[in-house]
């Protein structure tokens, strides 16, 4: 699991293990739509899809709208930012 080291002091109360241990894929954002975290299975599933360089290319701190081409990036605009707020 990748995790922004402050914002895990923030989130002490969260069961971090069982997020990185989880099969299901998991991205932790923001109010500001950043990348916060991620689980080996998020991470697993774009190295797996094309996406190895994923870790370099959107890091901790990316904000998700920008992450993709197109028609991704446009589906992430308008359906996940949409729903989380």
């Amino acid at each position: 699991m990748r995790i922004d080291p402050i914002f895990q002091r923030q989130v002490f109360y969260m069961d971090l293990e069982s997020i990185k241990n989880s099969e299901d894929l998991i991205c932790i954002v923001d109010s500001e739509m950043k990348l916060k975290a991620y689980n080996n299975a998020w991470e697993n599933f774009a190295i797996n899809n094309g996406g190895d360089k994923i870790t370099q290319t959107y890091s901790l701190g990316s904000n998700i709208t920008e992450v993709g081409e197109e028609p991704i990036k446009s589906f992430i605009k308008k359906n996940i930012a949409k729903r989380l707020f």
